[in-house]
């Protein structure tokens, strides 16, 4: 047993009660060779043995005794659910879709994903119910297929309206959310309780800092959102790079922590029976303030792979298609919807800057 008293020389061992009669044998062979007698003694004294911090000590191995445990037990089950055919295993992007975060639980709000329609509803899922990969960028979590779902409602400002409860839809969640790979559920089932960095804390918003007179390092991550920025700054200023607007809640399909996968405008007659996607890299893009809007910075003289998908989100075909003509489509998709009378976004769009010296006349 843990020893609340360093130093004084003795070590406390715990049996099980059944055993007595065999621990008093060992211990009456081995008497000749103890120091002082060996002696029985209860819980309660047990404790009193203890020194100032013996059982502050004490509750700490407890702690994580238990939490490690509880780690234990929450990785088998996710281990368990995302190869049951009963479960449905999804991922989540906490950057994009966190709403609130609480002691026990995390509220995403439901992505329109493959759906094509705002269902303006947002979920709760267990803080025990799931796993964080993507150094805490992503969840991982398993829905019961047969089981009933129930969501929160979200105002036009997309605030959770926690009196309004509303049913989810299992199949619509599927559609919506970004399915887990065969390679991700192989890689979560080879992972150990003892990888902390997999699991939730339950001590969010809990717990106030002590303030310290130490100022603060530039984290790491901030550092690259400024270089990030430069790079941004360097293709808005290059006419080599064509400017194109997602919209992150009706264009959104999918993303990883390295790509955002939207899916294209179609033309009046096309079919409604596919899903035309592009994939845009990360370090192409900025995410507006509010979440609302992706920019992406398309290079005009190179092509993207376009992949359309069916209602399911099953791959029906891939190809390439010019950077130009995507970024035309997507302007004229947002003309449309703006209804403004504009000059030729096209011709604005592929014309080339040309700049003049301020002392030149044409």
């Amino acid at each position: 047993m843990p020893d609340l008293n360093l130093g004084d020389g003795y070590t406390q061992i715990a049996y099980n009660p059944d055993d007595v009669e065999s621990v008093r044998l060992v211990i009456d062979y081995y008497k000749k060779k103890f120091r002082q007698e060996a002696k029985e003694m209860d819980l309660d004294e047990y404790f009193g043995t203890a020194s100032p911090g013996g059982m502050e000590y004490l509750n700490e191995l407890a702690a994580k005794g238990y939490e490690g445990r509880m780690h234990e037990e929450q990785l088998e089950e996710i281990q368990e659910r995302i190869r049951d055919k009963e479960y449905l295993p999804i991922s989540i992007n906490v950057e994009s879709l966190l709403l609130r975060e609480e002691k026990d639980a995390y509220l995403f709000r439901i992505p329109r994903g493959r759906l094509g329609e705002d269902l303006s509803s947002a979920i709760r899922i267990k803080k025990s119910d799931c796993i964080l990969l993507d150094e805490g960028q992503t969840v991982i979590t398993c829905l019961k297929r047969d089981g009933e779902l129930w969501g929160y409602a979200l105002d036009q400002r997309k605030n959770i309206n926690e009196k309004e409860k509303v049913k989810l839809d299992i199949t619509k969640l599927e559609k919506a959310f970004a399915p887990v790979g065969d390679d991700r559920v192989k890689m979560i089932g080879k992972l150990k309780p003892e990888y902390a960095a997999i699991f939730p804390s339950f001590h969010e918003g809990q717990e106030i800092q002590k303030k310290s007179s130490v100022p603060d390092l530039v984290p790491e991550k901030t550092v690259e959102k400024v270089l990030s920025f430069e790079k941004m700054k360097e293709r808005y200023q290059s006419p080599e790079y064509i400017p194109v607007t997602f919209d992150m809640e009706t264009q959104m399909v999918a993303e990883s922590p390295n790509l955002y996968i939207a899916n294209l405008p179609k033309e009046q007659q096309e079919s409604k029976d596919f899903v035309r996607c592009i994939c845009l890299d990360k370090e192409t893009t900025s995410l507006s303030d509010d979440g609302k809007r992706l920019l992406a910075y398309l290079k005009r003289s190179d092509m993207s792979e376009i992949t359309e998908l069916d209602p399911n989100g099953k791959e029906l075909r891939k190809y390439v298609k010019k950077n130009e003509e995507i970024a035309t489509e997507c302007l004229k998709h947002q003309r449309g919807r703006w209804n403004i009378d504009s000059p030729s976004l096209e011709k604005r769009l592929l014309q080339k800057s040309v700049s003049i010296p301020k002392n030149k006349k044409l």
